[in-house]
């Protein structure tokens, strides 16, 4: 027989209690459900790894322009960057960083394919640091530099 665990947060005061007919009026008053014990999710389909991984994911789309720490992402999500960096390998089989040059390459070629921007200028809008890691990241990924990938597209936009 499972037995019910209890939550470890404290128990409020009474004057500091209200009482609901049923969770969503809560929610509609703008009260949330435990940060600890998580009454709101199914614990049988709760994946907490999946979850931290995912929010580790989305924070890396968002920001992977910037000069990111991971130090910083890790400390946000509760883990040592460490244990995040294992994590998030083991999940999704490539580094962090090489997570955000991935990131970082397919926005270039979009740029590179769609605007007229100056190559020096991509390299820092997509958040590299030096154009010879650019260079290096785009042609090991691409397989050709970015001057002849955006020859090549144009070309291809005029056969279209």
């Amino acid at each position: 027989m499972h037995k019910e665990e209890k939550c470890k947060a404290k128990t409020p005061l009474k004057q500091n209690t209200l009482f609901f007919d049923s969770a969503h009026e809560a929610l509609k008053e703008g009260f949330r459900p435990c940060k600890l014990c998580r009454p709101d999710i199914d614990i049988s389909n709760f994946d907490k790894r999946k979850e931290l991984m995912s929010h580790t994911r989305e924070m890396l789309d968002r920001c992977y322009d910037t000069n990111i720490n991971i130090n910083c992402v890790a400390k946000s999500v509760g883990l040592s960057k460490r244990h995040l960096m294992r994590l998030f390998k083991a999940d999704y089989g490539i580094t962090i960083n090489e997570y955000i040059n991935e990131l970082r390459i397919a926005k270039s070629k979009d740029l590179l394919t769609n605007s007229n921007n100056e190559i020096l200028d991509i390299v820092y809008e997509v958040g590299f640091k030096s154009i010879s890691n650019f260079y290096k990241c785009f042609k090991e990924k691409v397989g050709i530099s970015p001057k002849k990938y955006r020859e090549k597209m144009s070309r291809d936009k005029d056969l279209i």
